[in-house]
């Protein structure tokens, strides 16, 4: 549900940007006949339709139930040193759920703090989703981000 209440903004985005193309296109008939459009005006109606729209302040994507990426192998290895490191067990006895590549839509990456206000900007990243025994583990990262213990989620 949140995921579409996000697509629904970014769509929103661009049927206003497309809508100020044609505004541009079709204006008024004293308006330059150049055929081009100005990027600076399009980049102004672009900023103010864009700060219309509600934060995704909290919007946390829902894993998928698994899957290994095996590009984030190195990735792996950070999260699974830093659990084995503060339960106090060895790594070996960490078994990995999911390892995939994702896309936060924020600079919270996937796990927003009470009290914080993050950037709305679209970040490449990873989740990793360790388990030990019956309990689960999520590391996040994204960005410059390394690999990092998300205690927010679930």
């Amino acid at each position: 549900m949140r995921r579409t209440i996000w697509l629904v903004g970014v769509m929103g985005i661009w049927v206003l940007a497309l809508g100020a193309c044609a505004t541009s296109v079709s204006g008024p008939a004293s308006a330059p006949s150049s055929g081009s459009l100005d990027p600076a005006t399009l980049r102004d109606q672009l900023r103010s339709a864009a700060a219309s729209l509600k934060p995704t302040a909290g919007y946390v994507p829902t894993p998928a139930a698994s899957g290994l990426d095996p590009a984030l192998g190195a990735y792996v290895a950070i999260a699974r040193s830093d659990l084995a490191a503060r339960l106090s067990i060895a790594p070996d006895r960490i078994g990995v759920a999911t390892a995939r590549v994702v896309t936060w839509p924020n600079a919270a990456l996937g796990c927003p703090k009470p009290g914080m206000a993050y950037a709305d900007q679209v970040i490449d990243g990873a989740l990793i989703i360790l388990r030990v025994d019956e309990r689960s583990y999520e590391y996040h990262s994204g960005g410059d981000t390394a690999p990092f213990l998300c205690e927010t989620v679930g």
